[in-house]
């Protein structure tokens, strides 16, 4: 306690105090009264309790708060459910007018007739933010004198007296305070039983174990008696183990090493030597990945490790070396000092051995296999690291294991990831690769990075470098990623590059074996936006600011802003006696369903029951109503809301999704953010128009609406790298943070925030802290050149080419980032590069990569996704480095085109050949060199160019054919291609090869002559059919299927007989886009390649169909119905229903066939001649039944 007090007098004073507890309580029952019980110790507490039952003869009840409880009125209102009356039993009725009867709703019940005489609340020292929690309680104090007709007793502390004070006094002012104090030999004999505890290994470190021990250790010597040695060194034990559980290791080093030279003066070598352990493993743990072995911190370990190795040689007792072994052996193996701790080990084990302690054995063979590992014994590995998981699988009951001196199956994971990470860095090395996979997965799979994010990363850094040699780069770069993240979110990287910044995350001290809650740092101001995130926290508390509208660049962090700051942020809030609930979403291609799994997650975390599944907009409105009762705030963030308008381009899908929005803001307790660029800000003017808005005045872009995230202002960068750089131990010269900070400001006068993040991690890196290093690197231009390198070589060293070939064909000579879709990327990698290696899987892996680095964004759209460089300042970038090397691809480019030139000038002549009497086949006349003119062979691949490839099928043509005889059939087809082949030539077309009923026709000039030819040739069919109907023929149909894409044309055969032969992949695919013709039943399907090589592809009629994969690639291209051959009644139909088409489609590639089913369902009600809505939906039908 804070005054000094008597021994003599702490009973009959805590007897006294307890009197006047019991007469206060007695006198307040059945009106509000608050009391404050103030008392350090639990065990005190519980005798205090007990003899006030005695006392008393009112019924106490008992509130045990949680570490998560946020605000202290909503918890007792809670508690009080338990007590409330049988509703039965009271007389809130109502007569119903039609019946008479009477009918009982659910009534608001006072307070004041719960039975409940005094509620005591105990665990206020165990919230997490207690601070957060004493402040809302001052908020809204005048509750509790309105709703608890009861007295309230709040058991304290002295640390919580004194925020009390500092942060809720008009509420304590309400108050009066009981004072009790344990005895002075009773709190002498509990800080000497810790201790004995501690030196012993057992102590339990429990939050509010370690916090009575220091209220002990600050309280004993203010009882006005002298302490001992041995008690000094005791308290000066305590208080360092309390400050290493928390992590406070400069505090709990400075206690230690008190400790230690207390110890040192009573010659206690067993206390010595642990206090040496800890003092080495202190500096251990400060010791950052990126510190030099010269380092303070390294040689202060050594140094402590070295005099606790000193007093094991001079005690010689094996049971010390047992209990020593896991800290100097973790200690040991990273300084990778191999001879102590070989022979440590080996003590240990034979210690352990004869104790029969399954664990500690494991940990003996797992430190002997490390040695052995090292040492490049690689049997000797092997066989002991087998040996340490076979010992560890023998530990069967895992509810034994406090007994073997662990507390927590994380531990037993933990071991269980390093054996396993040791066995496959023996495979690794003796080649044996598939096996060396399967453990890093499994070791990855049961380790976690809160238990020991160092031992983690390394299972990750050997799974990445194998996934990279065996050439599975997407996977490899999957692993890179979680490394990066987990280095930041674990304080091991200060920057982390292109990506988001994430909440960071406090690890669980493994070898200590404490338990020690998962805590949200700083990660707010880790990213320099704390004071942005305090703004919209203040914007979000106001009643009048329902709708936030955050806008900036490209780059500037509003995805961080909104993930790694205001998210965390808003979680451990409380807005007056209201919970916060965020809900963040950036998916929007069904929205209603993502949002209701999001808000169900959200909910189900604030221990909020959901009756009904959160699929339907109706459903989430309904929940959104409720949360005002239970007294939760929601706050719908919308983040990267561009990507919304390219998934749905047509303003009635729009209008839905805003009319929602206009809902939820007309319900109370619901905020709303969007989070968009600031050239996408007009979008959101269509608002305006809607009468739901009329709450935030019709005015979605009013001052009170939007908020600009803006970039950094160079001293604002500077303080922000000072920050990062010393939070994370990663110190940088002061001149360098200068020289930086003017060249990231540079002419515009400000800092992006995603290039300090880019050349912030590139320093890190390449481990750059001096002025002179950075300067002989080259400077900032140079650090993100590397950083673009090195995500392309995560791509691999076959696919570079097509890597930097993409990132250039991302920009454009403005300097700007157009849009470009996977096909048109794809066919502008094949202008450039013609013998470009397997483009299709090395494209996918490459976007795959930039996507996932956050060099580029992902724009979802239907009916296919398009990319864009992350930001504008890398396209200049890289337009400038990547021009020069190609220029010289450029000048190559340009001599094949006039070597096409001048072979089209030899096809004219050909041509002209056979006007003057000559005989060539289509494809010679247009392909003939002058040399196979003559009859001789001579080149055999003639041209290699982008042309469409028209393939034209007859229907069932068997059938139709049986029933013909054989003149008939040739008859048929001469009437059928006499009418057909002449299109194919007018729309500047030639037949590459007749087979049966089919033919392939190919276009060299341009797509739209395909397309055109094709509509022509379905007009023609009608008409054919027209006149066989009349002389009683049965109809015909024809599906007609059309690609682009580079193809070869060559020659084959021998000089007296030649043909051409089209050698492409793109021809089999203009195959199979006519074979889908049947599945659809439709007349004309055109591939994607097709659709954006017209020129003017709004001239025509299309719509999406479905997707085929390519062949030997996991990509797949989508196919499109072009239509304007149909009669015209029917094209119009199809017009009326092409939106509620495309939603149908987009209900069944998300598998949401029910209500894909319903969409189909109502376009047939009006187009009942629609085909393919017919086809699909048999297919929904179909997935249902299943």
């Amino acid at each position: 306690m804070t005054q000094s007090h008597q021994p003599d007098n702490i009973t009959v004073d805590n007897e006294r105090s307890l009197n006047k507890l019991a007469w206060a309580i007695e006198a307040s029952v059945g009106r509000f009264k608050l009391i404050f019980a103030r008392c350090n110790y639990t065990s005190l507490r519980s005798q205090l309790v007990e003899r006030l039952r005695e006392l008393t003869k009112v019924d106490i009840r008992i509130l045990e708060l949680k570490p998560t409880d946020r605000r202290l009125f909503a918890r007792i209102q809670q508690e009080l459910e338990q007590y409330k009356p049988d509703f039965h039993d009271l007389s809130f009725t109502k007569k119903d007018k039609n019946s008479g009867v009477s009918a009982s709703p659910r009534p608001r019940i006072p307070a004041s007739i719960f039975k409940l005489d005094v509620l005591m609340v105990f665990g206020l020292e165990s919230v997490d933010n207690l601070e957060q929690l004493l402040a809302t309680t001052n908020q809204v104090r005048e509750e509790f004198r309105k709703h608890f007709p009861f007295p309230l007793i709040l058991w304290i502390n002295d640390p919580i007296m004194e925020k009390l004070l500092r942060v809720a006094p008009d509420f304590e002012s309400w108050g009066t305070t009981r004072e009790f104090v344990i005895a002075t030999d009773r709190l002498i004999d509990f800080l000497q039983t810790s201790t004995e505890q501690l030196f012993k290994g057992n102590l339990n470190p429990t939050v509010e174990t370690c916090r009575e021990i220091q209220l002990a250790c600050q309280e004993l010597p203010n009882r006005q008696q002298e302490l001992d040695l041995e008690l000094r060194a005791s308290i000066a034990s305590l208080l360092g183990f309390i400050e290493y559980v928390k992590s406070n290791f400069d505090a709990a080093l400075e206690h230690c090493q008190t400790a230690l030279e207390l110890w040192q003066q009573s010659n206690h070598l067993e206390r010595q030597l642990k206090l040496l352990v800890d003092l080495a493993f202190c500096y251990y743990l400060k010791k950052n990945r990126y510190r030099k072995p010269d380092h303070p911190d390294v040689q202060a370990t050594k140094r402590y490790i070295q005099q606790a190795l000193d007093i094991l040689e001079q005690v010689n007792r094996p049971d010390l070396s047992a209990s020593s072994v896991f800290k100097l052996g973790d200690m040991l193996r990273d300084l990778q000092d191999w001879e102590p701790l070989q022979t440590l080990a080996q003590q240990a084990l034979l210690y352990h051995q004869t104790q029969e302690l399954p664990m500690e054995l494991a940990r003996d063979y797992g430190l002997l296999a490390e040695v052995a590992l090292a040492r490049e014994r690689w049997q000797d590995a092997y066989e002991l690291a087998k040996q340490a998981l076979g010992t560890l699988s023998a530990i069967s009951d895992l509810r034994s294991l406090n007994s073997l001196g662990v507390v927590s199956e994380s531990v037993l994971l933990v071991d269980q990831s390093r054996y396993l990470l040791i066995l496959a860095k023996v495979q690794q090395h003796l080649g044996q690769t598939p096996e060396a996979l399967r453990n890093l997965a499994e070791a990855r799979k049961v380790g976690t990075p809160e238990a020991n994010p160092s031992l983690y990363l390394d299972i990750l850094h050997h799974l990445h470098q194998l996934y990279f040699e065996q050439k599975q780069y997407s996977q490899a770069f999957e692993i890179k990623l979680e490394q990066r993240s987990i280095e930041q979110q674990y304080g091991f990287r200060a920057f982390i590059g292109a990506g988001w910044i994430k909440a960071q995350r406090q690890a669980k001290l493994a070898p200590t074996q404490i338990q020690v809650q998962e805590t949200v740092a700083p990660e707010i101001t880790a990213f320099g936006r704390l004071l942005n995130v305090e703004h919209l926290i203040e914007r979000i508390a106001r009643n009048d600011c329902k709708l936030i509208v955050i806008h900036g660049e490209s780059g500037v962090g509003k995805s961080s802003l909104v993930y790694g700051g205001l998210v965390p942020a808003l979680k451990q809030k409380a807005i007056g006696i209201s919970d916060v609930v965020p809900v963040a979403m950036r998916v929007y291609t069904n929205w209603v369903e993502q949002l209701g799994k999001l808000l169900t997650t959200a909910l189900e975390e604030k221990r909020v029951n959901i009756p009904v599944p959160l699929n339907s907009e109706a459903a989430i409105l309904e929940q959104l109503q409720q949360t005002e009762s239970l007294n939760l705030r929601t706050v719908l963030i919308f983040d990267q809301f561009e990507e919304f308008f390219f998934v749905y381009p047509d303003s009635i899908q729009r209008r839905q999704f805003f009319e929602f929005i206009g809902a939820c803001l007309n319900i109370l307790p619901v905020k709303v953010i969007l989070s968009l660029r600031k050239d996408y800000l007009h979008y959101l003017l269509e608002c305006n128009r809607l009468d739901c808005m009329k709450i935030i005045g019709n005015d979605v872009l009013t001052k009170n609406v939007l908020y600009e995230l803006g970039n950094f202002s160079p001293v604002d960068a500077k303080a922000i790298i000072q920050h990062l750089t010393e939070t994370y131990h990663f110190y940088l010269e002061p001149a360098l943070i200068e020289q930086l900070v003017q060249d990231l400001a540079g002419n515009l006068g400000e800092v992006r925030p995603i290039e300090l993040q880019i050349v912030g991690a590139q320093l890190q890196t390449d481990n750059i802290t001096k002025l002179a290093q950075y300067r002989e690197l080259g400077a900032k231009e140079e650090l993100i050149k590397r950083y673009l390198a090195e995500v392309v070589s995560s791509c691999g060293a076959e696919n570079k080419q097509v890597a930097e070939l993409v990132l250039y064909l991302l920009t454009d000579e403005k300097g700007t980032r157009p849009l470009k879709t996977r096909t048109e990327l794809e066919r502008d990698l094949q202008v450039l590069v013609a013998d470009l290696s397997t483009p299709e899987e090395s494209l996918d892996l490459v976007l795959k990569i930039f996507v996932d680095s956050g060099l580029v964004v992902l724009l979802p759209e239907l009916p296919t996704d398009r990319y864009q460089l992350v930001h504008d300042y890398l396209a200049t970038f890289i337009r400038q480095q990547q021009e020069p090397r190609l220029n010289e691809l450029i000048a190559q480019l340009e001599q094949e085109r006039e070597q096409r030139q001048q072979l089209e000038i030899q096809v004219q002549t050909l041509l002209q050949m056979k006007s003057k009497g000559g005989r060539l086949t289509e494809s010679l006349e247009f392909l003939q060199q002058e040399g196979i003119a003559e009859g001789e062979l001579g080149h055999q691949i003639l041209l290699h160019k982008e042309m469409t490839i028209l393939f034209a099928d007859i229907r069932s043509f068997t059938s139709l054919s049986e029933t013909m005889s054989l003149k008939e059939n040739f008859d048929f087809l001469n009437s059928y291609f006499s009418r057909i082949i002449p299109v194919v030539h007018k729309h500047n077309g030639f037949i590459d090869k007749y087979i049966g009923d089919a033919f392939l026709a190919i276009f060299p000039q341009f797509a739209d002559d395909a397309v055109q030819a094709a509509i022509e040739i379905q007009k023609q069919i009608s008409l054919y059919n027209s006149l066989r109907e009349r002389i009683g023929e049965r109809r015909i149909t024809v599906g007609i299927g059309i690609n682009t894409g580079i193809v070869m044309l060559g020659t084959v055969g021998e000089p007296e007989r030649m043909e051409t032969l089209v050698l492409s992949e793109e021809v089999n695919l203009a195959s199979r886009v006519e074979g889908l013709t049947k599945t659809y039943r439709v007349d004309i399907l055109i591939s994607e390649q097709t659709l954006n090589s017209l020129r003017d592809k709004n001239q025509y009629n299309y719509r999406f169909i479905d997707r085929i994969k390519k062949r030997g690639s996991t990509s797949s291209i989508c196919c499109f119905e072009v239509y304007d051959a149909n009669p015209k009644p029917l094209i119009e139909l199809k017009r009326q229903t092409h939106t509620e088409f495309e939603q149908g489609i987009a209900f069944y590639f998300q598998e949401n066939f029910v209500q894909a089913q319903q969409v189909f369902q109502r376009i047939l009600q009006q187009n009942e001649q629609d085909r393919v809505t017919q086809c699909y939906l048999e297919h929904c039908q179909t997935h249902i039944i299943k």
